[in-house]
């Protein structure tokens, strides 16, 4: 509501991208009260924003984790507090559609133990929340999963930034996946991929992750602004 009533009195103040008009409105407000006014960003300073981070970096999924992965350090607290709770989680294996008592599956119980040779469970859900948060993409290898219902010996994390999602032209329907690895271009099968994507009003394939929604060919303080609201 601040923000609407003060960009239609002044709005060429608020787009100054040096922030001229909160530093004269702060410096107005001591005067008047003797109350000394500070922006969080402010006092946070470089812990946020080490090193810089250009605009045009936030354009692409390898921007986005990025930014998650130590430019915006607030971004990274916030991927890391959610990953470090899923992680802690304690996740009890029932029936779908049963009466919710525990069920023993000892080939699954024993994949979610050791999902693979380098990540463990808690590894692979903290990785989870960052893609799925900065990238509003999550994908899953399922190694030995295929149609004749075999079940997967393992899963593998894969890098959202390398994935390439492939699309029948003529019917729009999913195909598969290519996983770029190096200079090479692994093919993977539908039924191979786990693919959780945050809902996109614009996109059929690709979710929409928190920086993708909050992009903008503005300011460096619009990116801060949204930043912290990812806090929220």
């Amino acid at each position: 509501m601040l923000r609407e009533a003060l960009t239609k009195i002044l709005p060429r103040s608020w787009q100054d991208p040096d922030m001229k008009f909160y530093r004269d409105f702060a410096k107005a407000v001591s005067k008047q009260t003797g109350t000394k006014m500070a922006r969080i960003e402010d006092i946070f300073g470089g812990i946020l924003f080490k090193d810089g981070l250009p605009l045009f970096d936030m354009a692409n999924y390898a921007g986005y984790l990025k930014i998650g992965a130590g430019k915006v350090w607030v971004t990274w607290k916030c991927c890391d507090i959610k990953g470090h709770v899923l992680a802690d989680t304690k996740f009890l294996l029932t029936r779908l559609g049963g009466d919710g008592k525990e069920v023993r599956n000892v080939p699954l119980q024993t994949l979610m133990q050791n999902p693979n040779p380098s990540d463990s469970w808690s590894d692979m859900l903290y990785k989870w929340a960052f893609h799925y948060d900065l990238t509003g993409n999550c994908f899953w290898y399922k190694d030995g999963a295929n149609l004749n219902g075999d079940q997967p010996k393992a899963l593998f994390p894969l890098n959202p930034k390398r994935i390439q999602i492939q699309v029948n032209r003529e019917t729009g329907h999913l195909q598969g996946y290519l996983y770029r690895a190096g200079v090479t271009d692994i093919p993977f099968d539908v039924e191979e991929i786990i693919h959780w994507k945050r809902p996109h009003p614009d996109n059929d394939y690709w979710g929409l992750g928190e920086v993708e929604a909050g992009e903008d060919d503005g300011t460096l303080n619009h990116a801060r602004s949204m930043t912290w609201r990812m806090a929220s």
